[in-house]
This record gives structure tokens, C-alpha cells and sequence, in this order.
């Protein structure tokens, strides 16, 4: 009795080689099962690279259109019908600029949080007007 068979040995349409069990190709089929060799040596698939948002390439697609594709839009309020910005890095500025620091009830902006918690004391907190009324000091920001 033969314990080890060859490589070249069939048994049932499956072909076996001397990678083993995990490696046997059915050649009766029009699929085959992959070997542990042929899926580790596949190449990995290439990185995806949203263009759109690389300031090299909107660079250089600025300087070959006359007009630059519009890459982001903010359509967030107060703006009516959206603005459109040809990089990303035009769009963070007008983002940082005119909705960061933001009242939510009068629309202001301010420069900065602590100025927008002043003003949101001094003019929207109804229990610091009431405090104020009577007297109390209200600004306990530090």
C-alpha cells in the first residue's frame, strides 16, 4: 500500500501537488480553488486617493483649465443658495471664518468662545438678566 502519493497522481478529477491538500485545483470545473501561494503573492490593491482634496493635484488642474472645477460647497446657513470653493483650503477658511463662533439665536459671529459666552450671557440668559436685576454679578467666565 502506497502511503505518499506523487505529484503527479490523480484521485476523483482532483489534481494534488506538492504544496499539499489546501493546494488541489479541480480541473473538472471551470473554477478553481486558489493555493496559499498564488493569494499571498497577489499584489495589494492600490491605495484610493480622493484628488479632489490633494493640494498638489487641484494645483495642477488649476493650471490647466482656465476655470477651476468647484472641489467643496457650503451650503450651510446663512448662506441661501451655497458658495463654492475651488480647494480645500479656501473652504476651511470661510468655515472657520463664518461658522465657527456662531450665536445661534441672532446669527452673529465672534472671534472667539469666550466672546460668544459673553454674549449669550449678556443677551440671551434669562436668568443672568434676572441676576443682573437684582444686582448680582453675573460674569463668572475667569
Amino acid at each position: 500500500m502506497k502511503r505518499s502519493r506523487e505529484p503527479d497522481d490523480e484521485v476523483s478529477g482532483y489534481r494534488t501537488s506538492s504544496l499539499g491538500d489546501d493546494a488541489a485545483i479541480d480541473h473538472n470545473s471551470s473554477s478553481a480553488i486558489c493555493s496559499r501561494e498564488s493569494s499571498s503573492a497577489a499584489a495589494p490593491p492600490p491605495a484610493v486617493k480622493i484628488v479632489q482634496l490633494d493640494p498638489e493635484s487641484s494645483r495642477a488642474q488649476e493650471q490647466l483649465s482656465a476655470v477651476p472645477p468647484s472641489v467643496m460647497k457650503c451650503s450651510l446657513p446663512p448662506h441661501k443658495e451655497g458658495l463654492s470653493f475651488p480647494s480645500y483650503e479656501e473652504y476651511e477658511a470661510h468655515y472657520h471664518k463664518a461658522h465657527t463662533n456662531r450665536c445661534l439665536e441672532c446669527r452673529k459671529n465672534f472671534p472667539s468662545e469666550h466672546l460668544l459666552v459673553v454674549h449669550i450671557e449678556e443677551c440671551h440668559d434669562s436668568l443672568a438678566a434676572v441676576r443682573r436685576e437684582r444686582g448680582e454679578h453675573t460674569n463668572d467666565l475667569g
